[in-house]
């Protein structure tokens, strides 16, 4: 299975000559930037699932939508792959606004899928090479 990650608002290196002055992210923008962090794995079947992780406020909403069933750990981890997709072969994905909706996308997905979304997602909680040498406080 072949998984990328999509940083948010990656740009193309500027040219040798370019200069740019070095400014250090604001605490705020290193939550917006891992919040868009998105994504791909390939599926058994071939599709391309991109998914995004999902914020505190996604979980909320989701809990509220599976109501007595979010306390069930399988149907909630399901729930939430489910809901991660942002994309399916380049098909941009609405996140589910019913119980009904959420279930629609997981028979979308099926096993293999869902296999493949949560995939991706275990790759987003890794942290990139750049941000291991932040915290280590090396450039």
């Amino acid at each position: 299975m072949n998984v990328t990650i999509h940083e948010a608002g990656a740009v193309a290196a500027p040219a040798a000559n370019a200069t740019a002055p070095a400014t250090a992210e604001t605490p705020s923008q290193k939550i917006v930037k891992a919040a868009d962090r998105r994504a791909t794995a390939t599926d058994d079947e071939g599709r391309v699932i991109e998914v995004k992780a999902l914020t505190a406020l996604d979980l909320y909403r989701l809990t509220k939508l599976l109501g007595a069933n979010s306390a069930n750990q399988q149907a909630l981890n399901i729930a939430m792959s489910a809901c991660s997709v942002t994309a399916i072969d380049g098909e941009r994905i609405t996140p589910p606004n019913s119980e009904r909706e959420i279930e629609a996308m997981i028979q979308r997905l099926d096993f293999h899928g869902l296999q493949a979304a949560t995939i991706a997602l275990v790759q987003l909680q890794i942290p990139t090479l750049a941000e291991v040498k932040d915290q280590a406080g090396n450039s």
